[in-house]
């Protein structure tokens, strides 16, 4: 039996115990990385930012070909995971909807999609939005009736974007769901003017 003696517990084992080339065995290599990985977390964390921005394609097509080799594995890892984590899923979810960020970054996903296919432009941002509440008394444009938790403000384009009109400060107002449900994709001209867009 080929032995070898632990550097840092002294004790004589198996060179089983031990990685290849390495003076240490398993357990105290374990011990000393976990204890390395917990005093240079920062460091350890610029240089793995550092890497992946240096091999981004590279990492990224890695990344992809590991995923279509184990899709079925990783697809139940994944389900396993979220039946377990419930709650506390939810509660991130939670959290993450009540940040602005998030907000404008979902503004924009739902209405890029429907853009890409029509061609028009979509940069109404979060503060845009809220100016336009406020210059309607957070009321909506058509019924006059005050938004609440039950009458929530929707992003109503004054063009539709049937007719070419973007997600874009002047060409959006704020309805509640019922009126523009009912608006639908007309046009009212007396918002055209009101907005300043044709003057």
């Amino acid at each position: 039996m080929v032995t070898r003696k632990c550097t840092k517990c002294g004790e004589i084992k198996d060179i089983e115990e031990f990685h290849k080339k390495q003076h240490m065995c398993k357990i105290c290599k374990r011990e000393h990385d976990r204890n390395y990985r917990e005093n240079n977390k920062e460091s350890i964390r610029l240089m793995k930012i550092t890497y992946y921005n240096a091999n981004k394609p590279k990492i990224n097509e890695y990344r992809k070909q590991q995923h279509l080799n184990n899709k079925e594995e990783d697809n139940n890892r994944s389900k396993i995971y979220r039946e377990q984590n419930k709650d506390v899923l939810k509660l991130k979810a939670k959290e993450y909807e009540k940040n602005p960020i998030r907000k404008e970054k979902k503004l924009k996903y739902y209405h890029n999609r429907r853009t890409r296919y029509n061609n028009t432009p979509c940069t109404l941002t979060l503060l845009q939005w809220e100016k336009i509440l406020k210059s309607q008394n957070n009321k909506c444009a058509m019924c006059g009736k005050r938004f609440c938790k039950s009458r929530k403000p929707e992003k109503d384009h004054i063009i539709p974007l049937s007719r070419g009109g973007g997600l874009t400060f002047e060409n959006v107002q704020a309805l509640c769901h019922s009126c523009n449900s009912s608006k639908n994709a007309s046009l009212d001209h007396t918002k055209l003017v009101t907005w300043g867009i044709f003057s």
